[in-house]
């Protein structure tokens, strides 16, 4: 099966998406999305489906399930050629009729997805598609799901084997489910858990690689989240900067949470900096800093700008500059998309292909969110894709 995604939009769903072709838009622009639809249409045609005619819209009637082509905002041609994802199983075995609608949230990361309820079990195919968009996209986003504790874990366990989480700190188990772990922010607390760009347990060996956040309890104003797409990262160093990291890795340590080179970040006192680096002395592991995604194939800059201590058999005096340009080369905004909750959502991202930041700019306020940690497939090192 086929499965048209854009690559961005600029404001949601477009007019020609929803259904409006030459409301407010230029004859060039109308042109141009005509012969866009007209592509999805051929291209449908030659899996064997008859029955998509190439003036449908946006939407393509495929199985019994509408297929939502979300393109560029308002006034805006598709900036990019299109994605076609593919799928062999049927999508309603209970002859339920579905809108799946997938909209990017940036140019590199991100895509919210709608018209799924998860509280129900899903067939295979829809799965599929969701699990392939979070391995495109790094981050994906489902709005007012309000699921409990169990349903969250339910749904989890279909993208691989959950974790405790033993390494997180100052989470507990809810209802019951020890799998699913509390994050909370309460008003008198001096700083929030993941205010700062990294990926979950990059200090392990082998990290999970997928985490699953959704909102219980949200404050009046902030707390949004930003993510930063590694495989666009790696897309804009330079060959030879690429050739050259492809060679070193970097040194994670778990203690830098609280400070670095043997000093205790601002809001931590040097006794409290002490025990943890007593508790967690060699909390560690070393990470190629270019590997592949196992999913994609992509190449990825697999870089901790909060975990990342030195690269490893270099001092970190001589690490520090080149640690510095990662850093910011990883971060770009351009790399950047910032979801902003509501109560309910659920996300999902790919520890493996994105770094996530968690905004700290809601002061006194609560913030109470469901969090799991699923185990899976590892990055390959670059030699084995040689």
């Amino acid at each position: 099966m086929l499965f048209p995604l854009f690559c961005h939009g600029q404001k949601g769903r477009s007019r020609w998406a929803s259904g409006h072709a030459h409301s407010g838009l230029s004859k060039r622009t109308r042109h141009a999305r005509a012969r866009t639809r007209a592509s999805f249409a051929n291209e449908l045609k030659s899996e064997g489906d008859h029955r998509v005619k190439p003036g449908d819209g946006g939407g393509f009637d495929w199985l019994g399930m509408t297929i939502v082509v979300v393109v560029g905002g308002r006034g805006h041609p598709p900036v990019c050629a299109p994605r076609i994802l593919r799928q062999n199983a049927h999508l309603n075995r209970k002859g339920a009729r579905m809108t799946l609608t997938i909209r990017p949230l940036s140019a590199q990361s991100g895509a919210e997805i709608s018209g799924v309820d998860l509280k129900a079990p899903l067939d295979d195919a829809i799965f599929s598609e969701i699990r392939n968009v979070l391995h495109e996209r790094g981050a994906i986003f489902f709005r007012g799901q309000h699921l409990t504790p169990a349903e969250q874990a339910a749904f989890a366990r279909r993208f691989g084997q959950l974790d405790v989480n033993d390494y997180a700190t100052g989470m507990t188990g809810v209802d019951g489910e020890q799998q699913v772990r509390l994050v909370a922010r309460e008003p008198q607390d001096g700083r929030n858990i993941g205010g700062f760009w990294h990926m979950d347990q990059s200090f392990h060996p082998h990290p999970n690689y997928v985490t699953m956040l959704a909102a219980v309890e949200l404050p009046p104003f902030g707390g949004d989240t930003m993510f930063a797409h590694l495989g666009a990262a790696c897309d804009a160093l330079s060959d030879g900067m690429r050739t050259m990291l492809e060679g070193l890795s970097t040194v994670h340590v778990k203690s830098r949470l609280y400070g670095s080179d043997g000093q205790p970040s601002p809001d931590v006192t040097e006794e409290f900096y002490r025990d943890i680096r007593e508790k967690w002395a060699g909390l560690e592991a070393t990470h190629p800093l270019i590997a592949i995604h196992p999913d994609t194939g992509r190449r990825l800059l697999y870089y901790s700008p909060k975990y990342s201590e030195r690269i490893d058999g270099w001092t970190r005096a001589e690490s520090l500059p080149l640690m510095n340009y990662l850093a910011e080369v990883a971060t770009r905004p351009e790399h950047v998309c910032r979801y902003s909750w509501t109560d309910g959502d659920l996300a999902l991202w790919d520890n493996r292909s994105v770094l996530h930041y968690a905004l700290d700019d809601y002061p006194g306020h609560r913030r109470v969110m469901h969090r799991i940690v699923i185990g899976g497939e590892w990055l390959r090192p670059v030699a084995q894709a040689a």
